[in-house]
């Protein structure tokens, strides 16, 4: 056996390595588009609208996402720690304008935009 492969013998391949990264990275753009229109669609769907729906996805690293943002966003955001998602409706002029929000460990909440 070459040296080589002695020295990586019981140590995980460079595809197992990668998949283990994958977890850590953010999300794909097209993955949040499809999960913000899977819920928008479900908010639109009830009569009246629903204000407030939580965001139950398993596999999205929110925190890399919020970290992503620009710089004095990201801190702002993030705070104390995520205690979870929800999709509610924005306040603003226009209806049916819907925003990704994160609870804080605190009870506060903010508005992010993952765009």
């Amino acid at each position: 056996m070459p040296s080589s492969l002695k020295a990586r013998a019981g140590k995980p391949s460079v595809t197992e390595m990668k998949m283990q990264l994958a977890g850590l990275q953010k999300p794909l753009a097209s993955t949040m588009e499809a999960l913000y229109s899977k819920y928008h669609q479900t908010c639109l769907a009830q009569d009246p609208p629903l204000k407030e729906l939580p965001v139950t996805e398993n596999g999205i690293n929110w925190k890399a996402l919020i970290l992503s943002l620009p710089t004095p966003e990201n801190t702002e955001v993030l705070g104390c720690g995520i205690r979870r998602v929800l999709f509610k409706r924005a306040d603003c002029i226009y209806d049916g304008i819907y925003r990704f929000h994160v609870e804080r460990r605190d009870l506060t909440q903010a508005m992010f935009q993952f765009r």
